[in-house]
Order: C-alpha cells, then sequence, then structure tokens
C-alpha cells in the first residue's frame, strides 16, 4: 500500500484563506473528512447489482396472496372500547364525587 500525503503535494495548491493568493480549496474534503467518509462507505458485494431482487420464493408467494385489508372492524372495536373506558371514568368520578 502506498501512503500519499495529500498536504506536500504542491500542483494541489494551498487553500486560499483569504488573499493569499492560493487556490481555493474550500469546495473539497480534508482529509479528516474523507476518512471519516471512508469508514461509513457501503463495500460491494460480489453477486450484487446497484438494485437487486432478494426475495425469496416463498415471500413472494405470500404477497402475492396478500389483498387489500379492510380494517373498518378493528377501528370500530377500537372506538367502542374508548367510549366504554370514557364511561367507566363517568361512572368512577361519579362515584368519587367528583364533577368532570
Amino acid at each position: 500500500m502506498i501512503n500519499i500525503d495529500f498536504q506536500n503535494i504542491s500542483i494541489m495548491g494551498t487553500a486560499d484563506t483569504g488573499g493569499s493568493g492560493g487556490t481555493d480549496l474550500s469546495n473539497y474534503y480534508t482529509k479528516s473528512e474523507t476518512d471519516t467518509k471512508l469508514t461509513t462507505k457501503v463495500d460491494k458485494v460480489s453477486g450484487k447489482g446497484l438494485s437487486t431482487n432478494d426475495y425469496t420464493s416463498a415471500e413472494k408467494t405470500k404477497l402475492a396472496g396478500l389483498t387489500n385489508y379492510d380494517d373498518t372492524a378493528i377501528k370500530q372495536q377500537i372506538t367502542d372500547i374508548e367510549t366504554s373506558i370514557g364511561d367507566i371514568n363517568t361512572v368512577l368520578d361519579s362515584i368519587n364525587g367528583e364533577i368532570v
């Protein structure tokens, strides 16, 4: 492996710090920023493309068998339970002498 000290390469110029006459490198990553980016990169996996279909046949079959789900009954049950809880709280408040 070859290590190159990019800070000592003269053709890259120097960062322009305001009137120094150097090349403006403010749009480029620093070595530290580059090292950070490299630690979070995702390596290529052999046999994979940019987009692969990793579904198994069983998953494809299950997904194909799904129909539109109607949750109307479940929503009504939730509403009924919430109403019942409200009714119970009203009764408990009246027992405790509180008026809500």
